[in-house]
């Protein structure tokens, strides 16, 4: 017998919640003799969408798991609307901190029916009372015609609606969400983002995600932290943090690039592309130029530096190529509109748009 729901992705009422400022102060995490975290502090606003933004290990996840209440500081506090919750004397138990979680395995109990599953924190209710706010979750996720079967009969997608329900059902005042679409497929993470950034606007929580994928964090966050070594390097916009990195690392966070090794004399470095001037920031003569793929463009009328094309690939709607130039130890590579694109072996000549360059200190 088929089964009809409200369908996902149309638009409902998540019930409006009220949003705190999320405060972390001087955060010190150690395990062993290795720092998870090195004096992290940051300000995150009422109903702002902050995404924790790094590799593996760089003490993302030991930061939200700490403002969760999963973890312990060694030193800091967090505050919530200015008032701590994690301190050198103070721990609210995180049942009391008013917030949802999500995690990238869904963490949904098997022996317990799909409402029930959405009812687990809310057992400060009556049952009766929890039960009619677990299916209004649901219904907002589009699975209540689910509710009283059991996760194993669910799709990931599925599942993943089901641990949001669970997150938004106690209508908390901050959500964490760590990696919560890693595991889906690409056409469904898609999905899965828009809609849930749609409740989560809906709720108007104060949220913070964590996620190793630049272009996840650009679609989903206000704003970003971009993290390295249990530090936060650099917060901003996605557009501001994109074209202004602070570092090398911050810069390849974001995209690949082509990078030029150079030395800085007397505040200026020359390229294949001419001279550029060294911001005064930087410090050291050891300096990367980077230029994205997209930076540079192609011509045959001797305007440019000259190069052959050595590979192409097509990567449907756009092809790279790679080019080799006098005076570059290794080839350029430029991304195109596939139907712009030179054949292998042919002789082009290579433009940088100057203004997208971007003059950096090297990073050992």
């Amino acid at each position: 017998m088929s089964r009809v729901t409200n369908g996902w992705g149309q638009r409902g009422s998540a019930a409006a919640t009220i949003a705190a400022r999320l405060t972390f102060e001087n955060l010190t995490r150690k395990f062993d003799d290795k720092y998870a975290l090195r004096g992290v502090s940051l300000d995150i606003e009422p109903a702002e969408t902050m995404c924790l933004l790094g590799p593996s290990g760089c003490g993302k996840t030991t930061l939200l798991r700490i403002a969760a209440g999963i973890e312990w500081p060694d030193a800091g506090r967090v505050l919530f609307n200015h008032q701590e919750v994690v301190g050198p004397n103070v721990f609210v138990p995180p049942e009391k901190r008013g917030i949802g979680l999500m995690f990238q395995d869904f963490a949904l109990f098997p022996h317990l029916s799909i409402v029930k599953n959405v009812m687990f924190g809310l057992r400060m209710l009556e049952p009766a009372q929890a039960h009619r706010v677990a299916m209004a979750a649901l219904v907002r996720v589009g699975l209540e015609a689910y509710a009283e079967d059991y996760p194993h009969v669910l799709s990931g997608g599925q599942q993943q609606r089901v641990a949001l329900a669970r997150a938004i059902a106690p209508r908390p005042s901050v959500m964490f969400m760590d990696e919560p679409f890693s595991g889906l497929d690409p056409r469904l993470r898609d999905h899965m983002r828009e809609e849930t950034m749609a409740i989560l606007k809906e709720m108007r929580a104060t949220s913070v995600i964590v996620t190793h994928q630049a272009e996840e964090a650009m679609r989903m966050g206000d704003r970003i932290a971009v993290m390295r070594g249990g530090r936060v390097l650099q917060v901003g916009t996605s557009e501001d943090i994109y074209n202004h990195p602070n570092s090398l690392f911050v810069a390849r966070v974001f995209s690949e690039m082509n990078e030029m090794d150079c030395r800085a004399v007397g505040g200026y470095v020359d390229t294949v592309f001419g001279k550029f001037e060294v911001p005064k920031t930087i410090t050291s003569d050891d300096v990367t130029v980077g230029v994205r793929f997209r930076a540079l463009s192609l011509n045959e009328q001797g305007m440019g530096v000259p190069g052959r094309v050595i590979d192409r690939k097509f990567l449907g709607d756009a092809a790279l190529i790679e080019i080799v130039v006098n005076g570059l130890d290794t080839p350029l590579k430029v991304r195109l509109r596939e139907n712009l694109a030179p054949l292998t072996g042919e002789e082009i000549f290579v433009e940088l748009d100057k203004d997208k360059a971007l003059i950096l200190e090297s990073d050992d």
